[in-house]
């Protein structure tokens, strides 16, 4: 073999080698979504059977077509939050966006989404990589899966997501806490602009946290009515676990059209566990209709 057709193979295998590295890149690029696969909190089935156990026939609302809710991600009260998704359970949703907090803010990035399937107690919650890939081509938003599979707001609720609507497309977002609302306004307007109105938003937020029992109850008072009058001025004030939460939710809600706000829970475990009681933990629960 000549010293020149020793040279061409060495320059094909090169060849290949880089292009399959490129196509491989490229793939993993646009599919890495519906590769990968996240857990809910808890597998265990018969935790969250329990919690619907609980939930009777669901809270009553006002008349009107759900747009928006606000819930709890503190399973001390799974038995609520229960009882919230059996109220919407007759309400067909084909994709549910959740936002929630970057509890430990080491996501890295301002907000991160996943397109990634989730499994639950109840089977596989299926994500949305079409809308996440078209939303990360934005640039408004970014992903860290290790930082999402970690992150309790969004994975303690999958399974309630899942038993509710197996068919529906789940789009979770978590979001740091130093989020601006300049930056949020962006965001809003994708998704406002790239969801069907077969969609439910939820913001799954905790409140007052590590108060005593009455403070708590004072600070709620004033969450409550920032919330129900969507004074979004005073959003960023409020003592919640992510105020950017709030506010996207509100936004959100006002552009899909709702009209009215109702708090259909609340609940303290200063109160509820009064041998704690400077350590409350509040929660609110809140439905929005058109």
């Amino acid at each position: 073999m000549t010293k020149t057709n020793k040279i061409l193979i060495i320059l094909v295998i090169l060849l290949v080698i880089v292009q399959g590295g490129l196509l491989f890149f490229v793939l993993g690029l646009k599919s890495y979504q519906s590769l990968g696969q996240h857990r809910s909190l808890y597998v265990s089935k018969s935790f969250y059977d329990d919690a619907f156990s609980l939930a009777g026939d669901g809270f009553e609302i006002q008349d009107g077509e759900v747009v928006a809710v606000v819930v709890p991600h503190h399973l001390f009260v799974k038995d609520r939050i229960a009882t919230l998704f059996r109220t919407l359970e007759k309400s067909d949703f084909d994709t549910i966006v959740m936002v929630g907090p970057d509890h430990l803010n080491d996501a890295r990035y301002e907000i991160v989404t996943s397109g990634y399937d989730w499994q639950t107690p109840y089977g596989q919650l299926k994500g949305d990589p079409k809308l996440v890939e078209k939303f990360l081509d934005s640039g408004l938003v970014s992903t860290n899966e290790a930082a999402m599979a970690e992150e309790f707001s969004i994975s303690g609720l999958t399974p309630f997501v899942q038993k509710t609507w197996p068919r529906a497309r789940f789009v979770p977002i978590i979001m740091a806490n130093y989020v601006t609302p300049g930056k949020l306004d962006e965001v809003i307007d994708f998704i406002s602009k790239n969801v069907g109105r077969k969609t439910l938003f939820i913001a799954s937020v905790d409140f007052s946290h590590y108060r005593s029992a009455m403070e708590a109850e004072a600070q709620d008072e004033q969450s409550i009515a920032v919330i129900q009058s969507f004074d979004l001025e005073k959003v960023f004030d409020l003592d919640v676990d992510s105020p950017q939460s709030i506010y996207t939710i509100l936004k959100l809600a006002e552009n899909f059209g709702a009209t009215s706000t109702e708090l259909l829970s609340h609940t303290n475990t200063g109160l509820i566990q009064p041998e704690n009681p400077e350590l409350a933990v509040t929660h609110n629960i809140f439905i929005f209709t058109k």
